[in-house]
């Protein structure tokens, strides 16, 4: 569709994220030529960060001026619709989704198509079709200025002004996010006044590897079979935790995805989570 270009800007987040948080947008730093938060934001970090404050965006610019912009479309009013190259397109546009028809930002390998939030409540990152993905609530997308590790730069390719979200993407969300059938668990009693179980799972937590690129989901299980069956949490207080842990990683799993271990680690798992 277009020539991939590339950044000669030195200091992507500086120059560009105050302008996006001053329209009400929710950024970010990202990592400098990445895609993971920066560190300055903290091993407990991540784009749940995301804000419109000015002070907090221009304190993060003059900390990290070279940093990638992180946008969280959801919060912003938005949803960003990511096609992964060409492959994406014809999916695209059977969900209604046409080329030109919105504001559209070029990245390294495809397109990401901005679109108004649709009225659903809870909008997790979700894969319509190959190579076709969304991110709203429980994710991210690097905004324009920002450089991928080849260099290539994400620039607005149509200054389109952001259309509706296309029907055909509401229903095919509607039917991927619905709600699955519920667990059912017989985990032993938590006690929240317990303060001994309380700082063992605590200590436990401690040692749980966060912000993961690789071994997400290896990880994910084995911390879900240890909070429902070792520590005996409910299933809804152990999505919690694992919703928390989740947020850092790079990028997070999707909720369905995190949904679907929950759901395994309660049915199989036992005694598998070697708290």
């Amino acid at each position: 569709m277009s020539r991939t270009e590339y950044s000669t800007d030195p200091a992507p987040f500086a120059s560009v994220a105050p302008g996006l948080a001053a329209r009400g947008m929710h950024v970010f730093p990202v990592e400098e030529r990445g895609k993971r938060p920066h560190p300055i934001l903290g091993a407990s970090g991540g784009f749940k960060l995301a804000t419109t404050d000015a002070g907090q965006v221009a304190a993060w610019a003059t900390a990290a001026p070279h940093a990638n912009i992180g946008l969280v479309p959801g919060p912003s009013g938005l949803l960003v619709l990511d096609l992964d190259g060409e492959d994406a397109v014809p999916h695209a546009a059977a969900l209604g989704s046409h080329d030109g028809g919105t504001l559209t930002v070029q990245t390294a390998r495809g397109w990401h198509r901005y679109y108004k939030r649709p009225a659903i409540e809870h909008i997790g990152n979700a894969a319509l079709a190959p190579h076709l993905d969304v991110r709203a609530d429980a994710g991210y997308v690097l905004g324009v200025g920002s450089v991928h590790p080849s260099g290539a730069v994400y620039r607005v390719l149509h200054r389109r002004p952001i259309a509706p979200c296309p029907a055909g993407v509401v229903d095919a969300l509607r039917a991927k996010l619905a709600p699955p059938a519920p667990v059912r668990s017989t985990p032993r009693p938590w006690r929240p006044d317990d303060a001994r179980q309380g700082k063992r799972l605590a200590r436990y937590l401690e040692k749980v590897p966060g912000g993961l690129a690789d071994g997400r989901k290896q990880t994910c299980y084995r911390l879900a079979c240890a909070l429902l069956h070792d520590f005996g949490l409910s299933v809804a207080d152990a999505a919690a935790i694992l919703d928390r842990w989740n947020a850092s990683n790079a990028p997070p799993l999707e909720d369905r995805t995190l949904t679907s271990i929950v759901q395994n680690a309660a049915k199989y798992g036992r005694h598998r989570g070697a708290a």
